[in-house]
C-alpha cells in the first residue's frame, strides 16, 4: 500500500529534469559533459541574450542533441523549432522571418545544417518530402520536392506580388524536363528544356513578349545589331545571353584585330590596363559539364559546330585546340573565313553595323594584333 502511495506521488510531481546554459557545458571528443561530470550530458539547455530574452531551449541525450529544440530572436520572436536524432535534424522544422511569419517550414531526415540554400539561407542537406517558403507579406515564395537532400519533382516559385517566377522539373538534384522563367509582370522570360542537367533546347523573350535574338554591341566606332542562333547553338547563346544580361561583357575590348580576318573579344582581363594578359580570361556563364563545377573560372562550353558559315560579320566562339574549351570570348568575322566552317561554333550573325567592323578591324594594333587605343565595348539586348 506504502509503495503505491509512493508512486502516485512521484506521478503527480514529476520527476526533477536537469537544466543547464548550455554555455558551461564543456566539449569533449565531439560530446558534451557538464562540468565534473564523467558521462556525456543528458538534459535541458538554454541560453539568454544580454538584454535578458531567451535564445535557446533545447534537450541533450548522452552528450548530443536529441528532441526538440526552439531558437528566439532578440526580440523575442521565434525564430526556429525544430527536432534533432542522434545529433541530426529529422523531423518537421518551422523557420520564421523576423515579422513573425513563417518563413519556411518542411521535414528533414537526417540532415547536418550544412550548405544553406542561397534563395532562402535555410539549411538544405537532409530535406525530405515537400518544403514550403513564404515572402515576409505572406505570400508563398517557394515550393519543392526532396529526396534525401536531392531535389525531385516539380519547383515552384513565385514574386512577392504572387505572380509565378520559376517552374522546373527535377531528377535526383538535376533539372529534367521543362524549366521555365517569368519576368515580375507575367511574361515568359525563358524555356528551356533540360535531360539530366544538360541543356537540349532554350528560348528567352523580352519583358513586352517578343524573342529575345537581337543583342547590340556599341562601341565608340558604332553599333553592331546581331541576330543569335539559338536553334543550332543552343548552350553558346544561353551563356552569351547571361553574361550580357549580367553586364559581363562591358567595359572588355577587342583586343584582337586582323584586318581579312577577325576582331576578337570578350575577355574580361581587357578591362585594366595590363596588355599581357589579354586573350587568356572568361568562362562560361554556368556550368555545362566541362571544367570543375566548384571552380567558376574553369567553366567552359561544349563544341556546337553547324552549318552556319563563317561569312562576313559571322559571330563565332573563340576556343583553344580544344573543342570543348570556350569560355567567353567571340570573334566576328571581317572577310568570309570558310577554313573555320565547322571547327569553330558559329552562334550569330551582324545583321546592322557590319561597316563598324571595318572601322574596327584597321585601327593600328601592336605586334600581337592589340589595338593601340583600347576599344571598349558595352552589349545589350536589343530589337532591330
Amino acid at each position: 500500500m506504502k509503495k503505491t502511495l509512493l508512486i502516485a506521488l512521484l506521478l503527480s510531481v514529476g520527476f526533477p529534469q536537469t537544466k543547464m546554459d548550455i554555455n558551461n557545458l564543456i566539449e569533449r571528443g565531439g560530446l558534451l559533459y557538464a562540468p565534473n561530470d564523467n558521462k556525456p550530458y543528458t538534459g535541458n539547455v538554454f541560453n539568454f541574450y544580454e538584454n535578458g530574452i531567451e535564445e535557446l531551449n533545447g534537450r541533450y541525450r548522452n552528450g548530443i542533441k536529441n528532441g526538440k529544440w526552439k531558437w528566439w530572436n532578440e526580440d523575442g520572436g521565434l525564430d526556429s523549432t525544430g527536432s534533432y536524432k542522434n545529433g541530426l535534424m529529422n523531423g518537421k522544422w518551422t523557420y520564421y522571418h523576423e515579422n513573425g511569419q513563417i518563413h519556411g517550414q518542411g521535414r528533414f531526415m537526417d540532415g547536418d545544417g550544412g550548405n544553406p540554400s542561397e534563395s532562402s539561407g535555410i539549411p538544405s542537406n537532409g530535406r525530405h518530402g515537400r518544403w514550403t517558403f513564404w515572402h515576409e507579406n505572406g505570400q508563398k515564395s517557394e515550393e519543392k520536392t526532396y529526396k534525401k537532400g536531392k531535389q525531385n519533382g516539380l519547383a515552384t516559385y513565385w514574386y512577392s506580388n504572387g505572380q509565378k517566377e520559376y517552374e522546373g522539373t527535377y531528377k535526383d538534384g538535376k533539372l529534367d524536363g521543362l524549366m521555365t522563367e517569368w519576368y515580375e509582370n507575367g511574361q515568359k522570360q525563358t524555356e528551356e528544356t533540360y535531360k539530366h542537367d544538360e541543356l537540349i533546347s532554350s528560348k528567352s523573350w523580352n519583358k513586352d513578349g517578343s524573342i529575345i535574338k537581337n543583342v547590340c554591341i556599341s562601341t565608340d566606332f558604332g553599333i553592331m545589331i546581331l541576330e543569335l542562333y539559338p536553334e543550332v547553338a543552343p548552350k553558346h547563346v544561353e551563356s552569351f545571353i547571361q553574361h550580357v544580361k549580367n553586364g559581363y561583357y562591358n567595359g572588355t575590348t577587342f583586343h584582337r584585330v586582323i584586318p581579312g580576318f577577325v576582331i576578337q573579344g570578350g575577355d574580361p582581363n581587357s578591362r585594366d590596363n595590363n596588355r599581357d594578359d589579354d586573350g587568356q580570361g572568361g568562362h562560361a556563364a554556368r556550368y555545362f559539364g566541362h571544367g570543375d563545377e566548384n571552380v567558376t573560372a574553369s567553366w567552359t562550353l561544349p563544341a556546337e559546330f553547324n552549318e552556319r558559315p563563317h561569312i562576313t560579320g559571322a559571330l563565332s566562339m573563340a576556343r583553344s585546340q580544344e573543342n570543348n574549351s570556350a569560355g567567353s570570348q567571340f570573334f566576328i568575322c571581317a572577310a568570309p573565313v570558310h577554313r573555320l566552317d565547322n571547327r569553330y561554333t558559329v552562334f550569330g550573325q551582324v545583321i546592322s553595323g557590319l561597316e563598324v567592323i571595318q572601322k574596327i578591324v584597321n585601327v593600328p594594333r601592336d605586334r600581337r594584333d592589340n589595338p593601340s587605343d583600347k576599344i571598349e565595348m558595352e552589349i545589350d539586348i536589343c530589337e532591330k
